[in-house]
């Protein structure tokens, strides 16, 4: 199901300049809300490559991402980090829709 929230980031996707990276990773991330995708499946499907411990290309997109949603209107940390395992795209019933002012 989708609620407001999913579809503002939609919106905003179209009109933020995302890299190509970076919208397949927030794509892959809005298929899964609510769910953590670990940092192997991420790096495989979307940047597709093996998994690197080391390899902090995937940090960086998602780090990116972030920023651009804050810059435009989305709630800081809606992308949380599970240490040791991956991302989560984390929609609540309660966050705020309205964007910064």
């Amino acid at each position: 199901m989708t609620n407001n929230l999913t579809l503002q980031i939609l919106a905003k996707m179209q009109q933020c300049p995302f890299t190509l990276t970076e919208s397949k990773l927030l794509d892959c991330l809005i298929h899964n809300k609510n769910n953590v995708v670990s940092k192997a499946t991420l790096q495989q499907r979307v940047l597709e490559k093996e998994f690197n411990l080391l390899d902090r290309n995937l940090d960086m997109h998602i780090s990116n991402i972030r920023k651009k949603l804050v810059a435009q209107g989305i709630e800081k940390g809606v992308i949380k980090t599970i240490r040791g395992i991956g991302y989560s795209l984390t929609i609540e019933p309660r966050t705020p829709l309205n964007p910064r002012s």
